[in-house]
Parts: structure tokens; C-alpha cells; sequence
């Protein structure tokens, strides 16, 4: 284990306690926390950088998009019909 000073004292990476992630019922991970207080699975930065959290974002922008299309399409077709009165 590497040590790492926070707030002027030495701690390693497993020595923050239990990880704080809580999921979909409120139960607590048990895995032991990192630094940051997540255990490595559940580190936010880790997850924001996985390539399938771009294409889960991918994914749902297209998703909205897709659901908010018959209204995009009415503004742009109200839009269209005043600018060419």
C-alpha cells in the first residue's frame, strides 16, 4: 500500500474506513474505502472516466432527443412558417 499525506498526516489507500457508496435500497458497500472515501469500484473519477460511462451519456442524450423530437420539430416547423409569412 502507498502512503499519502492528508492534512498533514500519513494514511493508506485502505485506511478511510468502509466505502460510502450506497446503492439503489440505501445499502452500504463493504468494500474498504479508499482516500477519497469510495473503494475503487465506486470512485466517482474512475466511473466519469470509463469509456461506458460515454457511452451511457451517448445513449441518453440520444434517447431524449428521440423522445423530445415531435416537439423540437413543431417549433421548428411554427418557427419556419413565421419567418416566411
Amino acid at each position: 500500500m502507498r502512503a499519502q499525506p492528508v492534512n498533514g498526516m500519513i494514511q493508506t489507500d485502505h485506511s478511510a474506513g468502509v466505502c460510502l457508496h450506497l446503492g439503489a435500497a440505501g445499502e452500504r458497500c463493504y468494500r474498504p474505502a479508499m482516500i477519497g472515501g469510495f473503494c475503487e469500484k465506486h470512485d466517482p473519477e474512475r466511473i466519469s472516466r470509463s469509456p461506458l460511462a460515454l457511452v451511457r451519456l451517448a445513449a441518453a442524450m440520444l434517447l431524449l432527443f428521440a423522445l423530445l423530437w415531435p416537439l423540437i420539430a413543431d417549433v421548428v416547423r411554427e418557427l419556419q412558417r413565421w419567418l416566411h409569412k
